[in-house]
C-alpha cells in the first residue's frame, strides 16, 4: 500500500517486556487477576506501557533525525460506551486536530465520531473495491462473523451491539466480544 502511493513504511510489532507482564506478576504473587469491572492493570501491562516504550525510543530517533514531531492515532470512538465517551471527553480526543494527551504525545481519533455502522460502511467499501486502503478486512470480517456464530460479521456485531443496548434479546447465549484473547473484563459466554 505504502509503496502504491509513494510513501516509505516501517512496521514494528511491539511486546511487553517478560519480567513485567501482567501474568507473571500474578502468577508471582505480585497482583491480582484483572476482573470485569475491576482493574484493566493488564491492559497497561500488556498493551499500554510496551506501545509507550516503543513510541518513546522511536520519537528519541525521529528528534536526533529532525523530523517533524510524530501524531499518534487511534481509533476510538466516542460511540463505543459511555464509559469510553467519557474517557475521549476528560482527554480531549478529536478526529479534527490532534491534541496532547498526559504523556506530552500529539493523539489524533480520526474515527471518533463514526458509528458501528460507519465502520462496517466503510470495511465493506474496502472489500468491495470502492476504497483503496492497507488491508482487504478480510480477517476482521471473518473473525466478527464467527465471534456472532454468523455468516455475516455485520449481523452478527449489530446482533450484539443491539442486544447490548437493550433493544432487544440476542437468540443464543454467545454473548461475543472482541478484544484480548484472555480479557477478564468481558462476561463472555
Amino acid at each position: 500500500y505504502a509503496a502504491a502511493h509513494g510513501f516509505s513504511m516501517t512496521t514494528q510489532t511491539v511486546y511487553p517486556s517478560m519480567a513485567a507482564t501482567w501474568q507473571l506478576s500474578i502468577l508471582s504473587g505480585r497482583a491480582l487477576p484483572s476482573y470485569a469491572g475491576q482493574n484493566a492493570d493488564c491492559a497497561t501491562s500488556l498493551k499500554i506501557q510496551p506501545s509507550r516504550a516503543f513510541r518513546n525510543k522511536l520519537y528519541r530517533k525521529l528528534a536526533k533525525q529532525g523530523a517533524a514531531e510524530p501524531v499518534v492515532c487511534l481509533g476510538t470512538r466516542f460511540s463505543e460506551s459511555d464509559k469510553r465517551r467519557a474517557a475521549m471527553r476528560e482527554r480531549g480526543d478529536r478526529a479534527d486536530a490532534p491534541v496532547r494527551n498526559e504523556d506530552g504525545d500529539l493523539v489524533l481519533c480520526p474515527i471518533a465520531q463514526w458509528t458501528t455502522e460507519t465502520v462496517w460502511e466503510y470495511i465493506g467499501e474496502v472489500a468491495s473495491g470502492l476504497r483503496s486502503s492497507y488491508t482487504d478486512f478480510a480477517e476482521t470480517t471473518r473473525i466478527y462473523a464467527h465471534a456472532g456464530n454468523s455468516s455475516c460479521a455485520i449481523v452478527s456485531d449489530l446482533s450484539y451491539e443491539e442486544a447490548s443496548a437493550g433493544k432487544r434479546k440476542r437468540k443464543g447465549a454467545c454473548s461475543a466480544r472482541t478484544g484480548c484473547w484472555a480479557c477478564q473484563q468481558a462476561e463472555d459466554r
